[in-house]
């Protein structure tokens, strides 16, 4: 079923934003991924929601984010 798709656009739980990430990557399908990481401040101040990423290192998913091209990120997938 991902003939025809040029993008993929995942929210939901890590595991299936995972596991659409690694399909995405097999078929070279652009992804972007919403994360719903715990955020306490939402200014960046307390850094509960910090995702690591491969070029930027660190970044507070409330003030960079919530939505990451996959391959700006340092998932193991």
């Amino acid at each position: 079923p991902t003939e025809g798709y040029s993008h993929y656009f995942v929210c939901g739980p890590m595991p299936m934003m995972k596991a659409v990430a690694r399909l995405a990557k097999e078929k070279v399908i652009d992804c972007e991924v919403s994360l719903e990481n715990l955020m306490a401040c939402g200014i960046g101040a307390c850094l509960c929601c910090v995702e690591d990423t491969k070029e930027k290192g660190h970044v507070c998913v409330c003030k960079e984010g919530p939505v990451f091209n996959i391959n700006e990120l340092k998932w193991q997938i």
